[in-house]
């Protein structure tokens, strides 16, 4: 089965829901939301080194909350043993057999926090839930269900009484990155609300379990090309003869890289990967799999300096413009007059995520190719007529920019261009500039303020409603 541009659509704008959602609150933290989600859809794990307060217990209450899901917490401590993760089997003396208690492991989302203060074997707990969803406790295994994430954090201070997670664990986990502190206005948000000590408990439920576990099976699905799999093998390959390198990237992370990226890929609206996907991933995905030399560590090279290095030596696959229509990179293509147009799809889609307007001036086979894409919710299309074709070959020719015989050419199949005018949500005739302009200008300014335009007016109006009487 192959993912469908409508079902990358659906994909993207479901999780885009779970990232707004998440981020009421944990404010000012997109990107993590994103990556965090995207390792809960990849069937996966984070690990979030973070100095304490930064919203690591926030963020996974919201992602529960957001799921329709459980969530527990659990404070890791030199005397925490295994059963006090996993759970035990007590004898019930009035039934006469064991009955199994379940841990807390036993959510969907399970917040590890400080996971580097257990001892080794309570760690090693973990291991086999992590990667086979399940524990096994007096030989009996017990499914922990679906979905189901780990979020575990460490703390890069105090670092006097902890354990080092050894490399077999690291590797367990999808991802590694931090939240960090909020921004000056993130900050003054949250400060607005100090009131609301659980930002999380208000959420509202976007998708149940059971669509979090079909989302995860589609993602699945996702086109990669062959081309994108050797990159990963490659970056593979330099990370383990890099010289301040002792331990690279294992067959298990380019696994992981992969899956990840297919995540990814299709939160973008995309049903395959691109190299972008490859190179955006690289850091939060490699930073906890690399392990420096000795001498690397001591001339004071960092882990991301290797990453940068890998990232920017490593042999990008071809992307010439067939290449690029052939894997659905491109958002719209044609050839119009003997020339071929085209504009790629991921920089146009990080505008559009970024809330930047982005101004295309194509034919009419550009704006359905556009109209017929991810983007298609965010697409204000505008038809400029000439006030008559005399006029429009007046003004090809006084232009000076084209020859007789492209300005006929043009005037030929200007009636046919025409004709498309009924597929557009505005149609204009340009028989005065400056109106012309002025009309523009309107439209923009119209679909600007549409109520699905402006996702800051849903708090806005939940505060005037918290308003005394």
């Amino acid at each position: 089965m192959t993912v469908t541009q409508d079902q990358a659509a659906w994909f993207a704008q479901t999780f885009d829901q779970l990232v707004a959602n998440v981020g009421q609150a944990v404010v000012g933290k997109e990107h993590v939301i994103r990556l965090a989600l995207t390792c809960m859809l990849s069937e996966g794990h984070i690990l979030l080194e973070d100095y304490p307060g930064t919203g690591k217990t926030q963020l996974a209450r919201s992602i529960a909350g957001t799921v329709q899901g459980t969530n527990s917490r659990i404070q890791f401590t030199p005397d925490l043993l295994p059963s006090d993760v996993s759970g035990v089997t007590v004898y019930d003396q009035e039934k006469r057999e064991f009955t199994f208690h379940p841990g807390p492991i036993f959510a969907t989302i399970v917040l590890a926090d400080e996971i580097n203060r257990a001892s080794p074997k309570t760690q090693s707990a973990l291991l086999e839930v992590m990667e086979e969803g399940r524990v096994t406790v007096d030989g009996t295994p017990h499914s922990v269900g679906e979905p189901f994430m780990v979020i575990a954090t460490q703390n890069p201070i105090e670092q006097a009484g902890t354990y080092r997670l050894p490399e077999a664990q690291l590797d367990r986990f999808l991802m590694k990155t931090t939240l960090g502190y909020p921004d000056h206005e993130a900050t003054m948000s949250v400060l607005a609300q100090a009131k609301t000590r659980d930002r999380a408990a208000g959420l509202t439920p976007v998708v149940t379990s059971a669509v979090v576990s079909d989302m995860a099976a589609l993602a699945d699905e996702v086109h990669v090309d062959p081309a994108i799999l050797a990159y990963v093998s490659r970056l593979a390959e330099e990370s383990r003869r890099h010289p301040s390198v002792r331990l690279g990237l294992s067959v298990r992370g380019c696994l992981a890289f992969v899956r990840v990226a297919k995540t990814w890929a299709v939160s973008q609206g995309r049903d395959h990967v691109i190299p972008d996907d490859i190179k955006l991933l690289a850091e939060p995905v490699l930073n906890h799999r690399l392990i420096l030399t000795a001498e690397a560590q001591f001339a004071e090279i960092t882990v991301q300096q290797v990453i940068d290095q890998l990232v920017a030596s490593g042999e990008i696959p071809p992307l010439d413009d067939a290449a690029m229509v052939a894997a659905g990179e491109m958002l719209e293509h044609a050839e119009v007059f003997g020339n071929l147009y085209g504009s790629p799809r991921a920089p146009i889609e990080a505008a559009v995520r970024a809330g930047r307007d982005v101004l295309f001036d194509v034919d009419w086979q550009g704006g359905q190719q556009i109209r017929a894409s991810s983007l298609a919710p965010h697409v204000v299309s505008i038809f400029i007529l000439p006030p008559s074709l005399s006029e429009l070959e007046r003004r090809l020719r006084d232009r000076d920019q084209d020859s007789e015989e492209v300005i006929a050419g043009r005037m030929q199949k200007s009636r046919d261009e025409i004709s498309h005018w009924a597929e557009y949500d505005y149609v204009l005739v340009n028989d005065d500039l400056d109106a012309t302009e002025s009309d523009l200008r309107a439209i923009l300014s119209a679909e600007r303020l549409r109520r699905e335009r402006r996702p800051a007016l849903g708090p806005f109006v939940r505060k005037l409603m918290e308003e005394p009487r």
